[in-house]
């Protein structure tokens, strides 16, 4: 495990409107008039005193809890196999400094040592974790909170000892209800091998990890948490996937009521969707309590990726079904939801990317009142595109029909480029290049140094 590399999004830009997680979560604040947002070039960041950052340095979560008021959280290489967890703060549309996280040694440097997540919900109040090494082949998981603008130590999450992390842990993903109360899930290595486990955040305070605990009817070996979302003070829903192969198991999803949280129950409907699946993934967003939409894909029984959507109302989960109309554009051929935001109760929006395998097209699917309509392409993105591929890669909605996606395109000499668009009173707007042909970047990809984009100046289209 020594040699484990993580596969993680690696976010080379940001922006006050937007906020990517880890793979797998979004913040919760947009702007709330998209037709006057105009996207601006990227910034590279530079590193506080000690801190070189180079080709090995990755953003790989941005929350924002308002408009120009923002935190990402990466890792950057001090020298090889050795990373160290990092943090940047954006206050009033200007970033800072990147700096190293407080209450982590040199000693806990390590490959896999990095932020991970973060969840923002008032100006300078953040939650943020990730792993750190304790030897070449062990890791833990650490949680650190920001009040105020300033981020206290790094502590190690209570609960795990490092005899029975087999050589991994992980933090996938975070959500912050308010100052002082967060929840944030993953996976641990243990005698039985990898459990999934949520630990919360109680008035300021980080309580010990709670196992997800098997059920008469699913079993909770070999799983992870791997998205979660909380509308409000103890009250949180979270997503994962069990067994991998040669047991799969279609994903789970577990509610926190109160503070208190319940069992794992599976998600209804993938079974039947697709007899003899695998390689599940889900991730999942709550407008409020009891009413949540996620997104996932699976691997047929033909070995084609396929996408799946499914809803819960009033705390009760319907069944997956897969995404209307998608067949008329793929054929069923490889088809794969990357992102889900909800603006409001039965109001979201998903995105991703079609193809054959040799040539993908990005689309976007709309839910309104609850019923979710055909996939649409990209307006403005066949302009931009000079490649085989293009994807959605991240969306967030602020209400419903104002929402912001950004994904990857093609573009001139082979590089893969960033563009983004934004939704107003339900009409998606055309893509934006993100930077310049002659300074290629992408969502995805790493360059020379970390890059991040800010919101110019509010500005009236023309029309």
């Amino acid at each position: 495990m020594g040699n484990l590399r993580r596969s993680r999004l690696v976010v080379v830009f940001g922006i006050a409107v937007f906020a990517v997680v880890g793979g797998i979560s979004i913040a919760r604040l947009m702007g709330s008039n998209q037709t006057n947002v105009k996207w601006g070039r990227a910034a590279q960041l530079r590193g506080a005193t000690r801190i070189e950052l180079g080709r090995d340095a990755n953003l790989y979560a941005l929350s924002c809890s308002a408009p120009g008021t923002c935190s990402a959280v990466g890792s950057y290489a001090v020298r090889p196999n050795h990373n160290r967890a990092i943090v940047v703060n954006e206050l009033d549309g200007r970033w800072g400094k990147v700096e190293a996280l407080p209450g982590l040694r040199a000693v806990d440097d390590g490959l896999n040592t990095g932020a991970y997540v973060v969840s923002c919900v008032a100006r300078g109040n953040c939650g943020a974790g990730g792993t750190y090494s304790v030897s070449p082949n062990e890791l833990l998981v650490f949680v650190v909170e920001e009040h105020d603008g300033v981020w206290g130590r790094a502590v190690t999450v209570p609960g795990v000892r490092v005899d029975e992390t087999g050589g991994f842990a992980d933090l996938a993903t975070m959500s912050c209800a308010s100052v002082g109360t967060c929840s944030a899930g993953g996976e641990v290595a243990g005698s039985n091998g990898a459990r999934a486990f949520i630990v919360n955040e109680v008035r300021g305070t980080w309580g010990a990890i709670h196992p997800i605990a098997s059920t008469p009817s699913y079993s909770m070996r070999g799983s992870t948490i791997t998205s979660i979302s909380c509308p409000s003070i103890g009250d949180c829903s979270a997503v994962g996937t069990g067994q991998k192969q040669p047991y799969d198991t279609p994903p789970f999803s577990v509610s926190e009521s109160h503070g208190v949280w319940g069992r794992p129950e599976e998600v209804p409907g993938l079974a039947a969707l697709s007899p003899g699946g695998s390689d599940y993934e889900i991730s999942l967003s709550c407008a409020s309590v009891g009413s949540c939409s996620a997104r996932g894909t699976y691997r047929a029984r033909t070995g084609v990726t396929q996408s799946f959507l499914v809803g819960e109302t009033r705390g009760v989960w319907g069944r997956a079904f897969d995404v209307p109309g998608i067949v008329a554009l793929d054929g069923r051929h490889l088809e794969q939801l990357n992102a889900i935001s909800c603006g409001s109760p039965g109001n979201c929006s998903a995105g991703g990317a079609y193809g054959t395998g040799s040539h993908e097209q990005a689309f976007l699917v709309n839910e309104a009142n609850g019923r979710w309509g055909d996939p649409m392409s990209i307006p403005g993105l066949a302009t931009l595109n000079q490649g085989p591929f293009t994807s959605i890669t991240d969306v967030s909605c602020s209400a419903a029909g104002t929402c912001g996606a950004i994904g990857t395109y093609g573009g001139p000499h082979g590089y893969v480029q960033a563009f983004a668009l934004n939704e107003s009173r339900g009409t998606w707007g055309d893509a934006v290049r993100i930077g310049t042909s002659a300074s290629p970047h992408s969502v995805g990809a790493s360059g020379n140094g970390l890059l991040l984009c800010r919101r110019s100046k509010l500005h009236r289209r023309r029309r």
